[in-house]
């Protein structure tokens, strides 16, 4: 269970990864900017969708060496309840992507 809760979590990278590269393709922003300037965002809606979407991968980014760890950790003593949390995680990160990525920062 922990090995399966821990691949779904390279799913949910995967799946942000992808909403970037759209959102980056269609505000014309290319690599290696990371972000939009305020210049563009004022002038484009899309330059603030990418923004938003790079945003959610790079916070899921940085929290998921402590996730993973934390989950090894807790998957020593009791498995199921490691493999639920980090589970629980993911879905958690995946509604957060979903809802940052359409309706922006202000919601």
């Amino acid at each position: 269970y922990v090995g399966a809760a821990l691949l779904s979590s390279i799913l949910l990278i995967s799946v942000q990864l992808k909403i970037v590269a759209a959102r980056r393709k269609a505000s014309g922003i290319q690599p290696p900017q990371l972000y939009a300037e305020q210049a563009e965002v004022a002038k484009s809606l899309h330059a603030l969708r990418l923004n938003c979407a790079q945003r959610a991968h790079l916070n899921t980014l940085e929290y998921l060496p402590m996730v993973y760890l934390v989950t090894c950790i807790t998957a020593c003593k009791y498995p199921i309840l490691a493999a639920s949390l980090c589970e629980s995680w993911v879905i958690t990160r995946a509604i957060y992507t979903r809802d940052y990525t359409s309706s922006g920062p202000e919601k």
